[in-house]
């Protein structure tokens, strides 16, 4: 049977003397208030934030969603829809995972998209973005559109039809675009792990010290 896990990593920048940066760690240049705000489309920073989950991802023991070892895939396209303030992190992680309201509103701002309901109401919509400009710095990363997989739903988000497309990779995320906060320091970087029963949830907080991060805590809860 196969088990749905919460994967939640918090990533916190320590000052370094020199040398070179450790593979968890990047160089960023700074997120402007236009790529903060961005609805539309994804940022250098969002993707070198991505980078560093995936690399983690790729050695990490608890993600084998679909038990192969050598690579992962990156859906190319966005979740798609809303992820509620109550879904995540899970309830057991809360109390050493605080999320501040001004990194959360963000996120949503970034993940959505305000629209007009009849009577003059506003709604929001899910935002429709991909991550078709993303490099990966490792080669076992592949970007890949999984929507004919995921939405298979063959009982498992396509895990057949996954397994006999990429034999070899531990599964696939889907990732929603980071939230900021108003100093740009710090980041939580949600995505969807999968295939599954249930599709499970993971993400990442980080916080930048001197343009540079590091995994410092990382939570995983596994649901059967």
């Amino acid at each position: 049977m196969m088990c749905q896990f919460y994967l939640v990593i918090v990533l916190a920048s320590r000052l370094h003397g020199g040398g070179t940066a450790k593979p968890s760690q990047l160089n960023s240049s700074p997120l402007s208030r236009r790529d903060r705000s961005s609805t539309t489309s994804t940022s250098h920073i969002d993707e070198q934030l991505l980078d560093v989950a995936l690399v983690d991802l790729l050695t990490n023991s608890d993600f084998d969603e679909a038990l192969g070892s050598d690579s992962i895939v990156l859906a190319l396209k966005g979740p798609g829809r809303a992820l509620y303030r109550g879904a995540f992190p899970p309830p057991d992680a809360r109390p050493t995972f605080p999320i501040s309201a001004e990194l959360w509103e963000n996120f949503q701002a970034r993940n959505s998209t305000p629209t007009r309901v009849p009577d003059d109401l506003q709604a929001v919509l899910p935002a429709h973005f991909d991550w078709s400009g993303f490099v990966p710095r490792d080669k076992r990363i592949l970007v890949r559109d999984v929507d004919h997989i995921y939405h298979n739903r063959d009982g498992l988000a396509g895990w057949s039809d996954f397994r006999s497309l990429y034999p070899r990779a531990k599964g696939y995320i889907i990732a929603w675009r980071p939230g900021y906060s108003k100093d740009t320091n710090t980041a939580l970087l949600p995505f969807v792990t999968a295939p599954s029963y249930h599709g499970g949830i993971g993400g990442y907080i980080l916080k930048k010290v001197r343009k540079k991060w590091k995994i410092a805590f990382r939570h995983i809860h596994e649901y059967i």
